[in-house]
């Protein structure tokens, strides 16, 4: 089946660039052999963008991106919950935030989640799933099935401030500064 993929932004430029820059790394596959020229251009037309979030209108799922901001996750999805079906998926890339407290004014809380990808997202496959109270336990399993085979490495966590990643890597980049003034960088 077909995959398309609508980017929704505030700001017309930041749209601009970002699909720049996915026609930049689909043009070095290409380059590389690992894409076949149809199948970059198949790629990039199913890639959109949008200020306006009618464009989700249909969608099976959203990933929302935007900046560690609870009022602002908060009204994201209020505006996508308005527009998309009552059977589409919901998930935030949040890293620190709970997700009890993102999810807490939506209609259908269970069909949300927590997907945390680790950066870069595009090349780690390491993504926490958060098994949450108020997620459908159907959803966690699929989120799970769906990233493994994809080959991404769902890891199933429970629904704490800053979760798993961030809770180790914050601590290894924090001993690592620490250990500039007794050892070399």
């Amino acid at each position: 089946p077909q995959l398309r993929l609508t980017l929704i932004d505030v700001r017309q430029a930041a749209l601009d660039s970002a699909l720049t820059r996915l026609r930049d790394y689909t043009d070095k596959a290409v380059a590389r052999g690992k894409l076949k020229p149809a199948a970059a251009e198949e790629v990039l037309a199913n890639l959109h963008g949008s200020t306006d979030y009618a464009a989700l209108t249909g969608c099976d799922w959203v990933i929302e991106a935007a900046t560690e901001d609870l009022g602002l996750k908060r009204r994201i999805f209020a505006d996508v919950e308005a527009r998309i079906a009552d059977d589409a998926l919901i998930t935030s890339n949040t890293s620190s935030l709970p997700a009890a407290r993102i999810f807490a004014d939506l209609r259908r809380p269970e069909r949300a989640t927590v997907t945390h990808f680790f950066a870069p997202a595009w090349r780690n496959p390491t993504v926490e799933v958060i098994a949450w109270r108020g997620a459908d336990s159907t959803l966690v399993a699929w989120l799970r099935h769906f990233f493994c085979a994809t080959g991404k490495l769902p890891l199933l966590t429970t629904d704490a401030p800053c979760f798993m990643l961030d809770r180790v890597f914050d601590n290894w980049c924090n001993e690592a500064a620490l250990l500039l003034g007794e050892a070399s960088a």
